[in-house]
């Protein structure tokens, strides 16, 4: 949930599971060693064997910080291109670990940017929020302003402009504009 990712089959999805458990197991049994957070214990009586589950506090409570930590991190990893972007340096790939060029684009440029709408309709302001994917294709824009044929600005008096995918996106350009004031 904290960085934008691409379609998973089900399978995917089991698959990086078991990745991130394994990883977060091997760090918790590096620093811990092979006691877990939970453990059985056997007690025999006249009646029979007792069997009862043992909860250690603090072996769980470092479980489940070592996983939030994991996750937040590979969050902050994907989202700021940082593993890729030093394999690319060293000329191991080319590839970004963003989900498109799209995304890529947005997460980079920012700003202001002008949209041409398929009706030949101009509007200008500051991105506040966009998709993930181009296919959606759908903008929040701040401090927004139609353009007209003549290319003069009428301000849009609200918040902003809400562009979703039924208007048909033709291009944005993005442009040297500094922030609006909010």
């Amino acid at each position: 949930m904290l960085c934008a990712r691409p379609k998973q089959s089900e399978l995917d999805k089991i698959v990086e599971a078991l990745l991130f458990s394994f990883f977060t197991y091997l760090l918790f049994a590096l620093t811990v060693g092979v006691e877990l957070p939970l453990s059985w214990s056997a007690t025999s009586n006249p009646s029979g064997v007792h069997y009862s589950i043992e909860v250690h506090s603090g072996r769980l409570a470092l479980l489940t910080l070592y996983s939030a930590v994991l996750g937040f991190s590979w969050g902050w990893i994907t989202n700021h291109d940082a593993l890729l972007r030093w394999l690319r340096k060293g000329g191991f790939t080319q590839r970004s670990s963003r989900i498109s060029v799209w995304n890529d684009i947005f997460h980079l440029l920012g700003g202001t940017v002008q949209i041409g709408l398929k009706d030949g309709r101009m509007v200008k302001g500051w991105l506040r929020c966009y998709s993930d994917e181009a296919e959606d294709s759908s903008f929040f824009l701040e401090a927004a302003s139609w353009i007209d044929q003549d290319g003069k600005e009428l301000r849009v008096d609200g918040p902003g402009v809400l562009i979703t995918k039924q208007s048909e996106v033709q291009f944005v350009i993005f442009l040297n504009d500094i922030k609006p004031n909010a």
